[in-house]
């Protein structure tokens, strides 16, 4: 809930859907770059977001690829390039990255803003193929601030599972991130559509295009409010990025009448853990 000292002001935010080549981190590295420059020109923002796996690709055919994509956090030449162009401009950027820790390899994201990296998340719910390559998350679910507005992640196929934004509000999540690599069409659009209103935050769900094998990616990135409309859309096949402003006072409102609460009413007593 709202601090009595905390001020919140309108947080201007982007989703940036473009279409990675497999297997190409540089190509996507300065795709990545000269998207980001662009739309920090064209928006004014404060917030980017980018898709699940944005620099690497996504449909791997085998475990080399996987290895020869990935990237150690705080030695990645990805991060390391997000991290001067938000110490640059002083804004925030959220992107999937394909994380190598040791011998394991993580579906992940990362939060930088002009200090570096100020937050790690691995996606806890693992689709199809990705069992075959990456490990399960094993962080805990994180919130982060920008100018007192709090923001969680969650990654292409956690939002199958209601438990993940729900835990997100309640940390206190005004806005949650959502880099994806959507394939099949509807699914996560309408998900995240009533998780926003179930929830009373912001989803910004930054998808991707284009094909890589079997996979025909489906763009229509997408923001949703609190009261789950859809405020902005991008197309299905083609590079766009979509801008929204986030009034963090909307998702502060929990109370759906003036009797209900979506927090306070929870009957926590009776759920299954």
């Amino acid at each position: 809930m709202q601090k009595p000292n905390e001020m919140f002001n309108l947080l201007r935010a982007c989703a940036i859907q473009f279409e990675p080549r497999l297997n190409d981190l540089v190509g996507n590295r300065k795709k990545v770059e000269n998207l980001l420059r662009n739309s920090i020109k064209k928006t004014n923002s404060k917030l980017y977001v980018l898709p699940e796996l944005a620099f690497s690709g996504y449909n791997f055919r085998n475990l080399d690829e996987v290895e020869e994509t990935s990237e150690i956090i705080n030695k990645s030449e990805s991060c390391a390039m997000l991290k001067e162009i938000a110490n640059q401009f002083d804004i925030s950027i959220v992107t999937g990255i394909n994380e190598r820790e040791k011998n394991r390899y993580f579906n992940s994201a990362v939060a930088i803003n002009k200090n570096g990296i100020i937050m790690v998340y691995r996606k806890l719910q693992l689709y199809a193929k990705e069992k075959e390559f990456f490990t399960p998350g094993n962080k805990p679910l994180q919130i982060f601030s920008i100018d007192n507005v709090k923001i969680g992640i969650m990654i292409c196929f956690d939002w199958f599972f209601p438990e993940i934004p729900r835990t997100l509000a309640l940390k206190g999540a005004h806005v949650i991130c959502h880099p994806m690599n959507a394939v099949i069409p509807d699914g996560a659009y309408i998900g995240d559509n009533f998780h926003s209103k179930w929830n009373r935050v912001y989803i910004i769900l930054a998808n991707r295009i284009g094909v890589e094998g079997d996979l025909t990616f489906i763009g229509k990135s997408r923001i949703s409010d609190p009261t789950g409309n859809v405020i902005a859309q991008a197309n299905s096949d083609t590079e766009e990025i979509i801008c929204a402003n986030i009034n963090p006072k909307l998702a502060e409102n929990k109370k759906l009448n003036k009797y209900n609460h979506l927090i306070n009413d929870r009957r926590t007593d009776f759920y299954f853990k």
